[in-house]
């Protein structure tokens, strides 16, 4: 297999994405101060379930991983973030601008920028958009300082 899997059981094993969703369900679950319970009970599942979820064991559907999003009142792509090197692991043949573009999709302004510049037809515009953004990242790029060297960055 192209990825690191984590072993539940002697023969079940578990993706690094199931993991990272699980993980982040359950962090953002008692950031809330919600039991495990009660978001199962607003799912409509038992805690034992929602326990597995957060483990991993069993892998999040997309309209349960919706419900929940809307229980907890945070963007679905917040339970992907930080996920770009698992990415990696599962397609090592991705080049950087398609990691750089999935990272973007998972943050809820990424997100948000892709829905709306999908709904400009004018392709003048869209590029126009486009090379807007460019000129803001470089301008960002160019202002930043670099980092001091130090004994521990060598």
């Amino acid at each position: 297999m192209g990825y690191q899997e984590a072993e539940i059981s002697r023969h079940h094993t578990v993706h690094p994405v199931d993991l990272q969703v699980g993980n982040a369900i359950k962090f953002c679950r008692k950031q809330q101060g919600i039991t495990q319970l009660e978001l199962a009970q607003a799912l409509g599942k038992s805690f034992q379930q929602v326990q597995k979820y957060e483990v991993g064991a069993n892998r999040v559907s997309a309209s349960v991983l919706f419900e929940i999003a809307g229980f907890l009142r945070t963007p679905i792509a917040r339970f992907f973030e930080g996920s770009d090197k698992r990415i990696e692991a599962v397609w090592p043949d991705v080049s950087q601008a398609d990691v750089k573009a999935c990272r973007l999709l998972l943050t809820s302004d990424g997100a948000t920028i892709a829905r709306y510049f999908t709904t400009i037809n004018d392709v003048r515009i869209r590029r126009k958009l486009a090379d807007l953004i460019q000129a803001l990242a470089e301008d960002d790029m160019a202002e930043r300082p670099l980092p001091a060297l130090t004994k521990h960055t060598v």
